[in-house]
């Protein structure tokens, strides 16, 4: 449903003739109606039912969403999406709060205040922000990804968190929650990484790395990670040499992604500490020779 000609209280709007139950319901260039109406009160209106998911889709600039705005959203909606045209909108610190219900929210270009107390999902795509919202402490899924510098909160106090990606310009890992199991790093200005330690991937059973500015990946780099299947290097335009012993302590490793580096060769014992491995991907390098 699209706000664009017609603002979503506006009588023109036909209605349906009997309830109308959507799961997901996406409104695009729709502003606030005025108070005292609100997004549900406007759709009750039309007898269109949200079940699950309402999206506010391509909100136009200076777009005020307050805590009123949204105040009735029904208990068995569980998931917002709040996505801007271009510029970053900012929320009002109060506009989530009374939202207890929600579980997933996804922000493109939105900057919230206070979160809603019992997220256990978070996407933030591009918000402008320096700092992490919070509170955090039921988070199972964080996904943060902008062009600007974020200061990450401490990630090992997030006992519940299992999926991380963050695609920021961070130049050192944070430390990492002893409970994820799925990790993706995009963006890192690391040069020279360390070895993850016990405490960073003891349950990591997915790592991906992409487009870092690292030029060499030392021995033993994901040693301590002894449950890793998937080890995934992607588009790391300056790496040209991997240690000899880089896999060494992955013998539960089962598939092996290194592609779109500028890599002529390998070390002679890449295959030699993952008996377990069914699939490699070493396209888009330029290997001279693969060792035996």
């Amino acid at each position: 449903m699209s706000c664009a000609k017609t603002p979503i209280d506006d009588t023109a709007w036909p209605q349906f003739t009997r309830p109308a139950l959507f799961q997901h319901v996406i409104l695009k260039y729709c502003v606030p109606p005025k108070a005292p109406a609100t997004y549900i009160t406007a759709l009750q209106r039309l007898n269109v039912t949200v079940l699950n998911k309402l999206v506010l889709n391509n909100l136009p600039a200076n777009t005020n969403i307050t805590r009123a705005s949204l105040a009735d959203l029904p208990s068995h909606v569980t998931s917002l999406e709040l996505k801007a045209t271009a510029s970053s909108l900012q929320l009002e610190f109060d506009t989530l709060d009374g939202l207890e219900q929600l579980r997933v929210l996804d922000l493109c270009r939105v900057r919230p205040g206070r979160l809603p107390p019992h997220l256990k999902k978070l996407r933030l795509f591009y918000s402008n922000m320096r700092t992490l919202p919070s509170p955090l402490n039921d988070l199972e899924s964080l996904f943060v990804h902008d062009g600007a510098q974020v200061d990450v909160p401490p990630l090992a106090t997030l006992s519940k968190l299992q999926v991380l990606n963050l695609a920021v310009p961070l130049q050192v890992v944070p430390p990492l929650s002893q409970t994820l199991v799925n990790v993706t790093m995009t963006m890192f200005e690391v040069r020279s990484p360390v070895p993850f330690t016990h405490s960073d991937c003891a349950h990591v059973q997915q790592l991906t790395i992409e487009y870092w500015w690292m030029a060499q990946v030392p021995a033993g780099w994901v040693a301590a990670c002894p449950v890793l299947h998937t080890l995934k290097l992607h588009l790391q335009k300056n790496l040209t040499e991997l240690a000899k012993g880089m896999l060494n302590g992955t013998t539960e490793l089962r598939v092996l992604y290194i592609n779109a580096c500028p890599l002529k060769t390998l070390p002679v014992d890449l295959f030699e500490y993952s008996p377990n491995l069914k699939e490699a991907n070493l396209s888009g390098n330029k290997l001279l020779y693969l060792p035996k």
